[in-house]
């Protein structure tokens, strides 16, 4: 197993399993599954279901878009490290 930020990344055979990790939730130590991300957000962070629903409910972010598909995530992640 191989963990990087908010990727941890399982090596089994010849397979590879990327589980992104819920950014808000592990600043708090605690390791949950991200579901999520804000589209919205100049420099999104990965977000679980719990999290999206909070950055939905705050006054700041309350009309930002949350995306449920993790693959556009790592590839914005992946565009910007370029």
């Amino acid at each position: 197993m191989f963990i990087n930020s908010t990727h941890v990344i399982h090596r089994e055979s010849l397979q590879s399993e990327i589980e992104v990790l819920c950014d808000p939730c592990l600043s708090g130590d605690e390791r949950t599954a991200a579901t999520g991300f804000c589209k919205t957000c100049e420099d999104p962070e990965p977000l679980c279901d719990g999290c999206a629903k909070q950055h939905t409910r705050q006054k700041a972010t309350k009309n930002h878009e949350i995306n449920n598909d993790l693959t556009q995530f790592n590839n914005q992640i992946t565009s910007n490290n370029v």
